[in-house]
């Protein structure tokens, strides 16, 4: 029953504030190199990849529509969705180059080649 009295030693005020942001600072530090960083490469790579889309390129929304880009404009595309079906789509709303069956994206030289070699071999 008898409880000796707990006596707190002095803190140091600098060391002390430094140590107890230390795992906030190095779990922020962890989190941007494996959550943010990743992603705005992504959003980056995917802005230039947008920009980079020419007429005949195959794409598809973020919708789910696949289409062939018609016409190119300042902030949009004009789509070809069947035969003599055009639509407009925002530039921000492209998902992606279009891939299709054959895995090869239109964009790529030696894909465009393959696709080309494979409808030929069809044609004979």
């Amino acid at each position: 029953m008898f409880i000796t009295p707990a006596y707190a030693a002095p803190a140091q005020q600098g060391s002390n504030m430094f140590m107890t942001m230390l795992p906030l600072v190095f779990i922020f530090g962890v989190m941007y190199f494996l959550m943010i960083r990743p992603q705005q490469k992504r959003a980056a790579e995917h802005q230039k990849a947008v920009e980079a889309l020419k007429r005949g390129d195959r794409i598809v929304t973020n919708s789910g529509l696949i289409g062939e880009i018609a016409r190119v404009k300042d902030s949009e595309f004009v789509l070809e969705i069947a035969e003599n079906v055009q639509v407009s789509v925002l530039k921000n709303a492209v998902a992606g180059i279009y891939k299709g069956d054959s895995g090869a994206t239109p964009s790529d030289a030696q894909g465009a080649k393959n696709e080309d070699v494979r409808r030929k071999q069809k044609r004979k």
